[in-house]
């Protein structure tokens, strides 16, 4: 009678660890601050839990997970779209058709701008102004040439085409045109309140106050720092010949607003949850906020990239209780192994705000040493015997199982001793 005993307490931990996990990274609701996020996240969590068919990992779990691959969501999030533009106006010009690649270059830079708030997209952008001055001029735009490329110059003045795929007149009509820009330079004075570090396109340059000198004429990029974490961001003009100051207030850790229309929405939150799930590696995180009077459930599934449909309601008050109130109609359609029907599914989330997430800034911005994880308490039980030797974990610590079998038909011996 000992062999199934002790493989009948394998049972309970296995069946756990078969459970679909979900990761649970706050409320897109502008009204919850951090600390009220996390006490809606315990409460989520319960929910999720109470039907014992999902195992939750929670927003310090998702930490550890992610930690040091913050920058690396942010930037698969927000350059995401620019990115792309930026590759099919790179092919369309190398498949000379610069006409047609103006406008895509045109959305490209337009994307990798705003995306400059969130995450440093500056290599991005340059390249973009670099494709989009080499259209112009090889049209016959050499004004509107020379404007792109001073961009590309204030962006970044030391960087220079690769000769192995800009062709040889390119490359010499942008270096002329960047010796002719940083002819042109205007100065700035960058302040801060307190130790806040500042950056310039990308570029740390130290705590404020900051003096910009002889800096080529165009557009910047600066960001300041609090030791708080809190973040603030400005895209400010140099002028040539002269010397402006601008001041940068860190408020509270948020994300970048997404804006009032739908579309931008959807496309900020798709990209956003989607760079979240490939990092996390878990089979369902939950997608869910209010908008519009209405509160949103999903799940984003990582392994099949989609979204479930979104389970929406009306609602005035507290967008908590309606989350969880609607999470049973939406874990339905989830079949015992995580998998979404495609019957079910979405190929984008719905109209939130990265924004209004607080928790989610807070884990993506301002990232914090994590303790170990607590160990968990009363932990079933579990023996792994095979071959007549195995393991007997209990309350997580593990001992040597040896099954000494007497040979005559006899059960044997059972020695039970720690692991060395």
């Amino acid at each position: 009678m000992v062999l199934p005993f002790l493989f009948a307490l394998t049972m309970s931990t296995a069946e756990a660890k078969d459970q679909p996990q979900v990761a649970v990274v706050g409320l897109h609701d502008d009204a919850l601050d951090d600390a009220e996020q996390r006490a809606a996240v315990r409460q989520l969590a319960a929910a999720l839990e109470d039907g014992k068919r999902f195992r939750v990992l929670a927003p310090d779990d998702v930490a550890r997970v992610i930690s040091g691959r913050e920058e690396l969501i942010l930037a698969e999030a927000y350059l995401s779209p620019g990115r792309r533009l930026l590759d099919d106006g790179r092919t369309l010009h190398d498949q000379a058709q610069p006409e047609e690649a103006i406008p895509v270059l045109e959305q490209a830079v337009e994307s990798l701008n705003d995306a400059m708030s969130a995450a440093d997209a500056s290599r991005d952008l340059w390249e973009a102004l670099l494709y989009l001055g080499a259209c112009h001029e090889e049209i016959g735009r050499s004004d509107d040439a020379a404007r792109s490329w001073s961009e590309a110059v204030a962006l970044s003045p030391e960087r220079q085409p690769d000769a192995a795929r800009i062709p040889p007149n390119i490359v010499r009509s942008y270096l002329a045109a960047r010796e002719s820009a940083q002819k042109k330079t205007g100065g700035m004075t960058i302040k801060a309140p307190g130790q806040a570090t500042i950056s310039v396109n990308g570029r740390n340059l130290g705590p404020a106050p900051v003096k910009l000198e002889s800096a080529p004429a165009g557009t910047i990029h600066i960001r300041a720092r609090a030791p708080s974490g809190g973040t603030a961001y400005k895209k400010v003009q140099i002028v040539p010949g002269a010397s402006g100051t601008v001041e940068l207030q860190p408020g509270a850790l948020r994300l970048p607003p997404a804006g009032d229309v739908r579309f931008a929405r959807i496309r900020a939150t798709t990209d956003l949850y989607k760079a979240i799930g490939q990092q996390t590696k878990t089979d369902l995180v939950l997608v869910a906020g209010g908008h519009d009077g209405t509160v949103s459930v999903q799940l984003y599934a990582p392994p099949a990239d989609a979204f479930s449909n979104a389970v929406e309601v009306p609602y005035q008050g507290d967008s908590v209780d309606e989350v969880i109130n609607a999470l049973p109609g939406l874990l339905q359609v989830v079949t015992d192994d995580g998998t979404l029907p495609t019957i079910a599914t979405s190929p984008t989330a719905g109209p939130l705000d990265p924004a209004d997430n607080a928790l989610l800034a807070s884990l993506l911005l301002d990232p914090k040493p994590l303790a170990p994880p607590p160990p968990q308490k009363g932990r079933r039980t579990t023996a792994i015997l095979a071959g007549g030797v195995g393991a007997l974990i209990v309350g997580g610590a593990v001992t040597g199982v040896l099954l000494a079998n007497s040979g005559d038909g006899n059960n044997g011996t059972i020695i039970v001793g720690p692991v060395q």
